[in-house]
């Protein structure tokens, strides 16, 4: 004797599958995000994105940071919450909990669903560059938006509190949902526009390498339209020749040039890469350390502590460089 299944078991089955699918897609797009998120954290470029790629570009634009952190961590945040409120719609829940639980999917889904057009828009039109691990992230954002839109839809033109398991919303609800989306939109762009300054690209073969000029000291101006990365060392000769001529490119081309300053001591003591020290190089790691020190005491002294340091034809010596910061940021910092 086959038993028929109950209205409820029925009801079930079709949920089951859509609630599946769609926290499914919402874990997706969650695991893309966390990726980018980590190669953005090691500076380096997503897998398939070498030198040739739109990664790079788009990656390293203004309009892949919010604040001070890749637009990335914020919607890892967002999709969290996804995720939490859709634990919420369970049939084994109360009708008030999955109300509320509607509501916070929907409010939440405007603003992922905006800032995913939003940002497509920005690789087609602005950069005109595709990062693909970004594209999939949208693509995701994209189809929850779909399927979650349109069931809702569903239960809107019933007079039924519940129709298909979705709840009937007022109008003041409905017309905040889309609030919510102008909302989390617009601190996206508020977030992209105060951003810090975009990264360098290096490329090392294969490799792509993204700088963060925020991280590391530099001459010139930090919104130049020109940006340079220089290996140096003040005991290397030709390193403090570089100097020089970086200061005189500066000087003729007024708010060009902004050139970051990565130390690379030519000295075993804290470079691993060095086996042996030369003497000429022996004060090179306390150089280096003190203008770094320099940099995060007073970043304004910076670069009259670098100037100080390249203006001789010799370096100075590590006790001689001491006092000088010392005198330049005060007696009362340490180093």
């Amino acid at each position: 004797m086959e038993v028929e299944p109950s209205p409820v078991q029925t009801r079930r089955a079709p949920f089951t599958r859509w609630f599946w699918t769609v926290r499914l897609l919402a874990v997706l797009a969650l695991g893309l995000c966390g990726y980018l998120l980590i190669v953005a954290a090691r500076n380096e470029g997503p897998g398939g994105c070498g030198a040739q790629s739109g990664c790079e570009e788009v990656l390293a634009s203004r309009w892949s940071r919010w604040l001070t952190m890749p637009v990335s961590a914020p919607a890892i945040g967002l999709y969290a919450l996804l995720l939490l409120a859709t634990s919420k719609l369970s049939l084994n829940n109360t009708a008030l909990a999955r109300r509320c639980a509607w509501v916070a999917i929907l409010a939440l889904l405007a603003a992922i669903a905006a800032s995913a057009l939003w940002l497509i828009a920005l690789q087609l039109f602005v950069l005109h560059k595709v990062c693909p691990w970004c594209m999939a992230a949208h693509a995701c954002a994209l189809l929850l938006a779909f399927a979650i839109f349109r069931r809702a839809a569903s239960a809107q033109s019933g007079g039924q509190e519940f129709v298909d398991d979705v709840p009937r919303l007022g109008r003041a609800t409905l017309a905040a949902i889309p609030c919510a989306g102008i909302l989390g939109l617009g601190l996206l762009v508020a977030g992209q526009l105060h951003a810090s300054r975009p990264l360098a690209i290096m490329s090392f073969g294969n490799a792509t390498v993204y700088i963060d000029r925020a991280r590391f000291p530099a001459l010139g101006s930090p919104d130049a339209p020109h940006f340079a990365v220089a290996f140096f060392d003040y005991t290397c000769p030709d390193c403090r020749n570089a100097h020089r001529l970086f200061e005189q490119a500066m000087e003729k081309w007024p708010g060009q040039w902004s050139i970051a300053l990565l130390p690379f001591p030519l000295d075993s003591k804290c470079n691993p890469n060095i086996r042996q020290t030369a003497f000429q190089h022996k004060d090179a790691c306390a150089l280096a350390h003190l203008a770094l020190a320099v940099w995060h005491a007073a970043p304004a002294k910076f670069p009259a502590m670098d100037h100080w340091l390249c203006q001789a034809n010799t370096p100075p010596t590590a006790a001689e460089a001491h006092e000088y910061a010392m005198n330049l940021v005060g007696a009362n910092k340490s180093f």
